[in-house]
């Protein structure tokens, strides 16, 4: 912003020197290209100019796709505006349309050329003066009935340039503030919808179609990470390791460490006994505490369904906890997805005890 104003007021200075009368090239290449590129920063990649359709030529096209359309005037070609001491930004069209064929002519054009192109936003201008306005409404209202931005000279340009960057810059475009604020009146962005609301937070029930999409999309991860070729893989890449869920998982593999030492293995030293408090002012239990505090009791992993805990266990089982695993007998009864198509549950945990055993030290 701080260059492209910096340009402008070069440019002012170079045309106040060279005072000429140019025709519309003239125009085009000393004044509204590099408005348009030097002042307002659009890359010159995406400026396109004398695009035909329909036999139409349009000046200036921006944007890939299009965004906005420019239509040039000769200099010399002095748009009649209406009276506006307080030199307001935003004027009415039907007032600016009522005052001469010359800016009429030009506005009519350049709102053709946009609507059957199905672009937004239209800016005419001499070089000095500029009108920019939405040709292309979504609204319900008449484009030609609304306002317009308008400015008077490139020395207002310079002292609004500001707001200008916000509006026409290539920025300020493709962020649609000058739709916020020819739609609304205000530049700012949209409230947050949280806002309309009487009492929020509220708890807002799913309605049939997001219940039905949570419940396929439940079972299609549910599917994936069961698949017994892709479990561990999809455990080690897809398993989202959160503070809480991180920390839990460093308890349990302590706890396992110390429970398997002390069970199995003679020659490792048994658990060490660690300060609970280990700094001043600090009451938490560290995690090798709460390990050796529990390893010789059962643990009970409780939560809400859907919150994750077999996920927790099988992860810890293939990536955190692995070696400890690896060196574990442990047994693991699925009693959701395959217990409950069972009719006897007494059998089925049978089975799975009874079940042939694979290369490693548990039954699944």
């Amino acid at each position: 912003m701080a260059s492209g104003k910096k340009k402008l007021k070069e440019l002012i200075d170079n045309l106040s020197k060279n005072s000429t009368d140019m025709n519309e090239a003239e125009t085009r290449f000393h004044i509204i290209d590099k408005i348009i590129n030097s002042c307002l920063g659009w890359p010159k990649e995406i400026t396109h100019v004398e695009i035909a359709q329909e036999r139409k030529y349009t000046d200036y096209e921006l944007g890939e796709p299009r965004i906005a359309i420019w239509e040039a005037k000769r200099e010399g070609k002095t748009f009649e505006l209406p009276a506006n001491p307080d030199r307001k930004l935003l004027v009415d069209l039907p007032s600016i349309l009522l005052l001469g064929n010359n800016v009429k002519n030009s506005i009519m054009q350049v709102q053709d050329y946009c609507s059957n192109r199905g672009v937004q936003i239209a800016v005419v201008t001499n070089g000095h003066q500029f009108i920019a306005f939405l040709a292309t409404r979504f609204d319900g209202k008449p484009p030609l009935e609304c306002k317009a931005i308008v400015i008077e000279s490139l020395n207002q340009f310079y002292e609004e340039f500001s707001t200008l960057w916000q509006l026409l810059s290539y920025d300020g475009i493709r962020e649609k503030t000058i739709i916020r604020l020819l739609s609304t009146g205000k530049m700012g962005l949209p409230i947050k919808l949280s806002a309309k609301l009487i009492q929020y937070p509220e708890i807002r029930f799913q309605n049939d179609i997001q219940s039905t999409l949570k419940q396929v999309s439940e079972l299609l991860i549910q599917d994936l990470s069961e698949s017994d070729s892709i479990e561990e893989e999809f455990m080690k890449q897809c398993y989202c390791e959160s503070g809480a869920l991180s920390k839990y998982a460093l308890v349990s593999k302590n706890i396992l460490n110390a429970r398997y030492s002390a069970l199995f293995d003679e020659k490792k030293p048994h658990p060490k006994t660690k300060p609970i408090n280990p700094k001043r002012n600090k009451t938490a239990f560290t995690p090798d505490v709460m390990a050796e505090a529990i390893s010789r009791r059962p643990i009970v992993l409780i939560g809400d369904v859907g919150v994750g805990k077999t996920s927790f266990v099988k992860h810890l089982k293939y990536t955190t906890a692995y070696k400890e695993f690896k060196n574990a007998i442990y047994i693991y009864i699925d009693l959701g997805s395959k217990a409950s198509l069972s009719d006897n549950l007494k059998n089925y945990i049978l089975n799975v005890f009874s079940a042939p055993s694979t290369d490693k030290a548990h039954i699944i």
